[in-house]
């Protein structure tokens, strides 16, 4: 019984060992590639802006607002200091890569004057979620009844 124990090790060893190993043959047969292998599809690349814009409209904010310098400049540090103090009530901030453009998202509304000063300085974009109506609800039990003609005869 240890015999038979140690031809199946052994067995299983070498077939391990021949299926591990490949042809020398084989190997040198292969031809060296110039060109790196690439993925055929490309990836569609979203710009800073974009990906800053989608992260704050899916934080599901009432108010998106959307600031940038009128000269098309980036913000300097007096622009970032002067909406640091006129948002404080904002429940995110986030500022483009290149500092050209900084998104807003509140779920409280903007003091009028600030808001108003903002806009006298800055470009304004609102992103804000398009707000619903309600709708008049109808009892379906009640139904109007149809008007009578005042000339029209009631037994025909």
């Amino acid at each position: 019984m240890k015999i038979t124990k140690l031809v199946r090790i052994l067995l299983i060893v070498l077939s391990g060992l021949a299926s591990g190993c490949a042809s020398q043959a084989i190997l040198n047969d292969r031809q060296p590639t110039d060109e790196p292998v690439t993925n055929s599809t490309p990836e569609a690349k979203i710009d800073d802006f974009e990906a800053r814009l989608k992260s704050v409209q899916t934080g599901n904010f009432e108010y998106v607002y959307v600031f940038r310098r009128k000269d098309g400049e980036p913000f300097s540090s007096d622009d970032k200091r002067l909406f640091r103090e006129t948002t404080v009530n904002v429940n995110q901030r986030q500022l483009t890569a290149d500092d050209r453009a900084l998104i807003i998202g509140s779920n409280y509304p903007f003091p009028p004057e600030s808001l108003e000063l903002l806009k006298n300085e800055f470009k304004f974009e609102d992103y804000s979620p398009k707000k619903e109506e309600p709708k008049k609800e109808q009892n379906s039990n009640l139904k109007e009844a149809p008007k009578k003609d005042r000339n029209s005869n009631v037994n025909r």
